[in-house]
């Protein structure tokens, strides 16, 4: 498995702000399997938080690498599945990797999807804080697809919440898409919660997202 990172940029200044962590098998005779392909595998078959861990691991281990030869460096994003809401102190697991790898835990940010929140238990939330209180910021990612509730926007912790990509790509041609998307970011202003656009191709999305104060962006 190898890790590609895809850059969140300032709307306005273009400064790299934060990478996300993607996950892609490099086969030895297929080549490269994006994760559509094997993380649903992993989840059936009860891999998935190994793959995770994997991954938390690996990002640990890279940031630390480059922090000893002092290459400047910006918090990574890893997208996190739910089984691990359910490990035990799994909080502290994450706590000893960070410590283990002598990282500072504000280096990293978990994304988690809104399907983690329907069953909007206790353990859930106890969960986020923890990691929170560690310093680890908490995205939510895919906002506005399935499951979306408001509540969840003051019930759980988010510093951030990633505005879906299917809303950026149609906003240009589809009025109602601009319309969610501006109530996304208003709405998040008011709860000081950062906005990042996902899959902003063009120029023209770009202006949109500006002309509403979108925080950052991300293709």
């Amino acid at each position: 498995m190898v890790l590609h990172f895809q850059p969140r940029v300032d709307a306005f200044t273009n400064e790299i702000i934060s990478a996300e962590a993607l996950i892609r098998w490099n086969h030895p005779e297929w080549g490269i399997i994006s994760p559509i392909e094997f993380l649903t595998i992993a989840e059936e078959n009860g891999f998935i938080e190994d793959v995770d861990n994997w991954v938390l691991n690996e990002v640990c281990h890279q940031m630390k690498l480059l922090k000893e030869r002092q290459i400047l460096t910006v918090p990574i994003s890893i997208n996190i599945s739910a089984v691990h809401f359910s490990v035990y102190n799994w909080q502290e697991k994450v706590a000893s990797i960070i410590e283990d790898y002598g990282i500072d835990s504000k280096d990293l940010e978990f994304e988690i999807t809104e399907s983690l929140l329907l069953n909007n238990d206790d353990s859930v939330q106890h969960t986020l804080n923890a990691l929170k209180s560690l310093g680890i910021k908490i995205v939510l990612d895919d906002f506005g697809t399935g499951y979306s509730s408001l509540s969840y926007l003051t019930h759980f912790p988010f510093d951030i919440i990633k505005i879906d990509k299917s809303f950026t790509q149609n906003m240009v041609i589809n009025e109602k898409d601009l319309f969610i998307v501006k109530s996304i970011i208003f709405m998040a202003k008011g709860l000081n919660i950062k906005v990042v656009a996902e899959g902003v191709e063009t120029l023209e999305q770009l202006k949109l997202l500006k002309e509403e104060q979108c925080d950052e962006i991300q293709g």
